[in-house]
């Protein structure tokens, strides 16, 4: 009976370069009724140089949104406001992640319409962003 040896990998400083490595988009499958389709964006970690920004934007965002809900007395009103709040705040943040995408003609008008047409989408970019395993080097 052989035993294979477990091999460790050798880190190297540039492992623990987080930005940095996050700036490199990684594919995102775009899933239909749960199937794969063989259709992606490519999506920037969250933690990329280049969205910290809008990070922070959408953060204020937020807050600014729960400061306003607590103003507006009918529930209603309140739950519109706040759910149409939160869909155009996830896509500015999505639309700042993603870089490309598998179709042809890839421009920020055609991005924006997408992400307005199907709400789970941002959620999915912004997850999928979060989401460290999809951007450690390997």
């Amino acid at each position: 009976m052989t035993t294979k040896k477990t091999e460790k990998k050798e880190y190297t400083l540039a492992d623990f370069m987080t930005k940095d490595i996050n700036e490199t988009a990684t594919k995102m499958p775009l899933l239909f009724d749960g199937k794969e389709t063989g259709c992606y964006l490519m999506v920037k970690g969250i933690e990329s140089k280049s969205v910290q920004r809008d990070r922070i934007v959408a953060q204020v965002a937020y807050a600014d949104m729960a400061e306003y809900l607590e103003t507006i007395k009918d529930r209603v009103e309140r739950a519109e406001y706040e759910r149409d709040t939160k869909e155009a705040i996830e896509i500015k943040l999505a639309s700042a992640l993603i870089t490309g995408w598998s179709f042809p003609e890839f421009n920020q008008g055609s991005l924006i319409e997408l992400l307005s047409q199907n709400k789970g989408v941002s959620l999915g970019v912004i997850a999928h962003a979060a989401t460290p395993a999809n951007y450690q080097l390997k």
